[in-house]
């Protein structure tokens, strides 16, 4: 009998071991492939939000005991079994030098689970794809900086997308303080840091070397500050060197594009023309922000909510703003996509190339959002694909190779932004960063 059982178990072992583990990760991308940020691989993938679930406006960083939320369309209008991995990076961005198994409970990558939904009554048809993390396959147990990587049957990456697990260790408080440049308080946000009440257990054998501090702006990864080290631990706190606080430049609030009517014009939209495939949303013509021509803008610092509604319901600010927040997945799967007509006067440019960049864009230059210089109208032009929402979105130039804001949104210190601030911590010996807290810090919300 015993020997029957035996003979049993080595059976369905090797079932196991011949059909379900193969599809659970024995595949995955060649990380020189692998971008470490957040970033799409391919044309046909859009409208990614990555966040903790609560509303369209949080961010993907959370507890130990948090959840995410995935959401994609894929354009191609195919369904596809996507996978996904889960990567540990160090406090710079880079793969831990630890294997799968001392992060994860069982696996690192899966199938994600849930099929993809046929979007409804749109001209632009598309696949909607969710994930929930953690699943039960795919679950983290250490704290740390991870990366999200979903990509295709063939191991080709799709997209990926950074995340923060924090573990809640002592009491993290950031505050906006002077800027200590001259000139600085009119453009720049500085970040003031206090971190104390460690455990006793930890605080006894803390080694301060390991701690590193790293503030970053509206949920854009390209602002992460260099990491700044305090000096000592004692009284319970540590001491660090003021002059070290990250500083960040504050430009203007963001501007709005707001299509989540395609019915009539909205506040900030021109005409909607209908043809048989297609719905264009033509913007006014934007133009270079001055000093003089600024004023504060209601905005979400970069973000972008997918949503659809009517005249009925339709509102740019309060309650109904938050409410819509929420998710609805409705709208995910009925919300059609417009080519939005949007530009810039080129009057007071310089011959540079233009972009529009917020968090739909990742704050990357990607081709599709480039504006295009137009002589007739001397205007910068393009025509950006997006789904039913609203955006925040800037216009920069690249000048001398870099991003720049300086000729088309300026500075101002009053405008609103949020700043995320981390606690990295390696231990003595240790090969991989924790992440004891996190603090969330926005400035001039009540301005």
């Amino acid at each position: 009998m015993i020997r029957s059982l035996f003979v049993l178990k080595c059976f369905l072992f090797c079932i196991l071991a011949t059909t379900i583990l193969p599809s659970i990760g024995s595949t995955q991308p060649d990380y020189a492939s692998v971008r470490f940020e957040d970033y799409i691989y391919v044309d046909n993938i859009k409208s990614i939000q990555f966040n903790d679930g609560s509303s369209q406006y949080s961010d993907p960083i959370i507890p130990m005991n948090g959840r995410l939320y995935l959401s994609f369309d894929d354009l191609s209008s195919d369904r596809y079994n996507y996978n996904y991995q889960i990567i540990h990076c160090d406090r710079d961005w880079n793969p831990s030098e630890i294997e799968a198994s001392e992060y994860v409970d069982a696996f690192n990558s899966d199938e994600i689970p849930k099929e993809g939904t046929l979007s409804k009554f749109t001209k632009v048809d598309y696949v909607h794809y969710t994930l929930d993390l953690p699943t039960r396959q795919v679950s983290w147990t250490i704290s740390g900086n991870y990366l999200l990587l979903i990509y295709d049957q063939e191991d080709n990456p799709v997209l990926s997308r950074r995340f923060v697990v924090y573990e809640g260790i002592g009491k993290l408080r950031t505050t906006r303080v002077p800027s200590i440049n001259a000139g600085g308080h009119n453009t720049h946000h500085r970040v003031g840091i206090e971190y104390w009440d460690l455990p006793p257990s930890m605080a006894d054998r803390l080694h301060i070397a390991g701690i590193g501090i790293k503030s970053m702006q509206n949920n854009n990864w390209s602002t992460l500050s260099d990491q700044i080290k305090p000096s000592v631990y004692q009284a319970k706190a540590f001491v660090f060197n003021t002059a070290q606080f990250p500083s960040f430049e504050a430009y203007r609030d963001y501007r709005q594009c707001d299509i989540r009517a395609l019915e009539f014009n909205g506040s900030n939209l021109l005409e909607i023309r209908e043809e048989l495939d297609s719905t264009f949303a033509v913007m006014p013509l934007n133009k270079p922000f001055t000093r003089e021509s600024y004023s504060s803008e209601f905005d979400r610092n970069g973000r972008y909510i997918i949503n659809r509604r009517d005249g009925n319901t339709l509102s740019t600010t309060g309650a109904n703003d938050r409410a819509q927040a929420d998710y609805n997945e409705t709208d995910r799967i009925y919300g059609d996509y417009a080519w939005v007509i949007l530009g810039i006067d080129a009057s007071d440019l310089p011959d540079a190339p233009v972009y529009v960049i917020g968090e739909f864009s990742d704050y990357n230059l990607y081709p599709e959002y480039q504006l295009y210089y137009d002589k007739a109208r001397n205007a910068y032009i393009g025509m950006l694909l997006m789904k039913q929402g609203r955006y925040d979105y800037h216009i920069v130039q690249i000048i001398d190779g870099k991003i720049s804001y300086k000729h088309t949104e300026r500075h101002d210190q009053e405008s609103t932004q949020d700043y995320r601030t981390f606690v990295y911590y390696r231990e003595f010996g240790g090969i991989y960063d924790r992440v004891l807290n996190a603090d969330f810090l926005n400035v001039n919300k009540d301005l």
